[in-house]
């Protein structure tokens, strides 16, 4: 009976020493009744059951971190599996928008604001917030004014670039906010001011170039009897020719901020509530007069006709020629042709030069209005005179050809739409010139052509008109059959 237990218990030993507990609770350990294994141990010599030695070690912080964060974030995905992804989005969308902000203003708002001093630039930016953003007249006038008289507070020149062109934005708010009349007030009195500034500076222009040898030599007074050669005279002269230089390089930029000006004057005199047609005459007449005499100052001085605003600030030359094409078109809507004609082809000369082997739809647009403007033309009544007639109307074909050359060698990286559209007014025009000679089929195919590239370009004024002419010819070919 003993022995019979003794084989039994000795058994049991073995089997447990053999099948050691888990030390993980599952599910079947939790209801199952389980033996007392400690106990059991301690029952049996070492030689049934080896010695074994349990080794405890504490987490360090950041494993009891990492552990707590592993956790926690099983917890919450599986309490807020909708949630929590969409607080995840809006995270990583607040931090990209915060990232596209910061390089925003680091590569394009920043730089524009780096010329003012400090005290300007907070001002300057309020003003163009309540201009831009939050369009607050009177807050961004109070703040354009204060960015003003800080910039006189730190003797800031007045007609530096950084100060005309604050000012030249108070008329833009101005117009923004639709005070049409304030905002010409404003560019009226900018106006007044820089050429104050431009005649005042005109003598000095026309001379010898400053700073030259023969101009130093001139303040020297070498050539007369007799002659000054002080060192403090000498250094006196180097400090008034030094101030001279500053005022002339200085000039082309205001100059060319002037004729920007005579052109925005002109443009809001025409929309305003009291259009007045001769003070947009005046104004693009004074514009054009500006660029023509800086031109022959600069050609009689040896200096490039058109400059750059990155080498002396004064206008290119197809900057000129927009100009000259303004003045134009306004004498064109007048039916002044002869004054219009002149106008259109320097304009053209000045973009071919311009443009060289390179056109662009300026060009094409320009030739585009000279061919219109040659068959309207063609349109007046002129008794007795059918010969010229007949050679305006060539002259008036050959450009509206010439127009469509022109798009045609154009690059597709720098087309436009307003390339087409002149495409479809140069059609427009050989359409009129044969129905005018009574070429009635070469007629109605230029003005299918005029119809399709109008279709293709949103051009409604075009294809309407097309459209009528098209039927009347209908009619017409339907009475004569």
């Amino acid at each position: 009976m003993f022995k019979t237990a003794s084989q039994r218990t000795g058994a049991f030993a073995s089997k447990t020493i053999q099948s050691p507990l888990p030390l993980s609770r599952t599910i079947s350990n939790t209801t199952r009744p389980r033996l007392n294994y400690n106990n059991a141990v301690r029952r049996f010599p070492s030689q049934f059951y080896p010695r074994i030695g349990f080794q405890t070690r504490n987490l360090t912080h950041a494993q009891r971190m990492r552990f707590t964060i592993r956790e926690a974030s099983r917890g919450i995905w599986r309490k807020n599996p909708i949630v929590f992804p969409l607080a995840l989005i809006s995270v990583i969308g607040s931090i990209a928008f915060f990232v596209y902000v910061s390089y925003v203003e680091v590569t394009f708002v920043g730089p524009k604001y780096a010329k003012f001093p400090p005290l300007v630039n907070e001002s300057l930016r309020t003003a163009v917030y309540y201009t831009e953003i939050d369009l607050n007249p009177p807050k961004a006038l109070e703040a354009y004014k204060e960015a003003l008289r800080y910039a006189k507070q730190l003797n800031m020149n007045p007609m530096s670039d950084e100060v005309l062109g604050i000012r030249i934005q108070v008329a833009y708010m101005l117009e923004k906010a639709g005070l049409i009349e304030q905002s010409i007030a404003v560019l009226e009195k900018i106006k007044s001011e820089t050429k104050k500034y431009v005649d005042g500076t005109a003598k000095l222009a026309n001379h010898s170039p400053i700073g030259t040898e023969e101009h130093k030599a001139k303040l020297r007074g070498e050539g007369d009897p007799i002659p000054i050669d002080l060192p403090e005279f000498n250094e006196y002269q180097d400090k008034l020719v030094d101030d001279a230089k500053a005022l002339l390089d200085r000039r082309p930029s205001v100059l060319r901020k002037l004729v920007g000006i005579e052109l925005k004057l002109a443009d809001l005199y025409s929309n305003s509530r009291t259009a007045d047609e001769k003070k947009v005459e005046a104004c693009l007449v004074s514009g054009v007069e500006l660029c023509l005499k800086e031109m022959h100052r600069r050609q009689k001085f040896g200096l490039p006709v058109g400059g750059s605003p990155d080498s002396d600030g004064w206008l290119g030359l197809t900057e000129i020629a927009v100009v000259l094409r303004e003045l134009g078109t306004m004498y064109d809507k007048q039916d002044k042709y002869a004054l219009a004609l002149p106008l259109y082809l320097r304009a053209l000369d000045l973009i071919r030069v311009d443009e060289g082997d390179n056109p662009t739809c300026k060009q094409v647009s320009l030739l585009a209005d000279i061919s219109t403007m040659m068959t309207h033309m063609v349109h007046l009544p002129r008794e007795g005179k059918q010969p010229q007639l007949a050679q305006t109307a060539d002259t008036a074909r050959q450009w509206s050809l010439k127009a469509i050359e022109v798009a045609g060698a154009i690059k597709p990286a720098v087309r436009e739409k307003e390339c087409d559209e002149s495409c479809a007014m140069a059609h427009f025009s050989l359409g009129e010139l044969a129905r005018l000679q009574g070429k009635l089929d070469e007629a109605r195919e230029y003005y299918k052509t005029t119809k399709s590239i109008a279709q293709s370009n949103d051009v409604a004024v075009l294809e309407e008109a097309a459209d009528d002419i098209l039927a009347k010819l209908e009619i017409r070919t339907g009475k004569d059959s």
